[in-house]
């Protein structure tokens, strides 16, 4: 896919809002939304991916490139997946603007109660809210209903 027909679907967000003192746990103002075409409004459900890139990976460092050209998008596209890309940027404590995974937030970071992951699942538990259908059955509960909040 080339970088034309991705963009379009790509949309940046404001990822701040999800993080508690964000600047402090090296989480980056913007993410990014990649909305797949079968997932526009009042189409069809929609399963939801949150993509961490690696360190030296973040806009800081290669601007959109890993989000664009990664890979996921494609993937994406083809199986009706909406991808979250929630960003870091390099600190004093993580200059190679990596995600947490040895404890330069809190000794918690792998955990639920982990800074970084507390935002994550804040930006999951929005979109979840936005698109849940009340009307699924238990076991279609695992989409969401992706289109409204994106548009």
């Amino acid at each position: 896919m080339t970088t034309s027909n991705t963009l379009p679907r790509l949309r940046p967000t404001q990822a701040m809002q999800y993080f508690i003192a964000p600047h402090v746990i090296s989480m980056d103002d913007s993410g990014y939304l990649y909305v797949p075409t079968n997932c526009r409004p009042n189409s069809n459900k929609c399963k939801l991916h949150v993509v961490f890139h690696g360190c030296y990976q973040g806009l800081s460092f290669i601007n959109t490139t890993f989000v664009e050209h990664a890979g996921f998008n494609q993937i994406a596209e083809t199986n009706d997946i909406v991808l979250i890309y929630p960003q870091v940027y390099p600190t004093m404590l993580n200059p190679r603007g990596c995600f947490d995974w040895w404890g330069y937030t809190s000794p918690a970071y792998a955990s639920n109660i982990g800074l970084q992951m507390i935002g994550v699942k804040q930006m999951i538990d929005r979109a979840a809210k936005l698109h849940y259908n009340p009307n699924d059955s238990p076991g279609e509960r695992r989409t969401m209903h992706i289109g409204r909040a994106v548009q």
